[in-house]
């Protein structure tokens, strides 16, 4: 059994989520839980012109497709395909997936799949350019998703997973700017019941090393 104390590596998802608590709260409520420094960010992005945009088009789907090659890269991680991102748009309902993307002077700078499902919302993937970094689309895009839940009526916005609370890790920190309410939900994680142990050894050793030569292949 493998749980509390794998690297982040060994896990298919993390176990620690962020969600922000929206029932029955106001834009102007959530606002003010927010950081200051997320408050500001939001604000700064709307005065440099940052422009969020949602719909679900085959060009909007492939610009955020390109943005998340560029993330992937960026953040040594796995990207999926554009049929991938297709498919999911295909199987939710107008009501219930956006692609939202901020653009810059007609940039596209980051990208979002938002889902709406029930009385809850996911931050499902997100992606962003190289370039503007400085303006803070990220901030603006995820308030704009946030009011979308506020106007669904959802309960709960899901920012999604992180593998380490380090404020200096910077995907914790965004989402904890948001989050400082609410909080981190620690879950239980994943159990492994092992069968064939040769097996899974050369799972448990192999996987890890394919993805590590994978991320140093994709940085060169």
């Amino acid at each position: 059994v493998k749980n509390v104390g794998c690297h982040k590596d060994e896990l298919i998802q993390p176990r620690f989520n962020m969600m922000l608590d929206i029932k029955d709260k106001t834009a102007d409520e959530l606002m003010t839980s927010f950081h200051e420094k997320t408050r500001y960010n939001i604000r700064y992005a709307k005065r440099k012109g940052i422009v969020v945009r949602h719909s679900r088009s085959d060009e909007d789907i492939a610009t955020f497709y390109e943005l998340s090659k560029l993330t992937a890269v960026r953040d040594g991680i796995l990207s999926r395909s554009e049929k991938y991102f297709s498919t999911m748009r295909d199987n939710f309902g107008e009501d219930n997936l956006r692609i939202y993307i901020g653009e810059h002077e007609g940039e596209a700078l980051s990208g979002a799949v938002a889902i709406c499902y029930g009385k809850k919302m996911w931050y499902i993937y997100g992606a962003s350019s190289n370039t503007k970094r400085n303006l803070m689309p990220n901030y603006l895009m995820q308030w704009e998703m946030i009011q979308w839940g506020l106007e669904r009526g959802c309960e709960v916005y899901d920012f999604g997973g992180v593998f380490e609370l380090n404020i200096e890790n910077g995907l914790y920190k965004f989402k904890e700017g948001f989050c400082r309410a609410h909080g981190v939900i620690e879950l239980i994680g994943e159990f492994r019941y092992i069968y064939n142990k040769p097996m899974y050894w050369l799972y448990d050793k192999g996987v890890p090393a394919v993805r590590k030569l994978k991320k140093r292949l994709r940085r060169k």
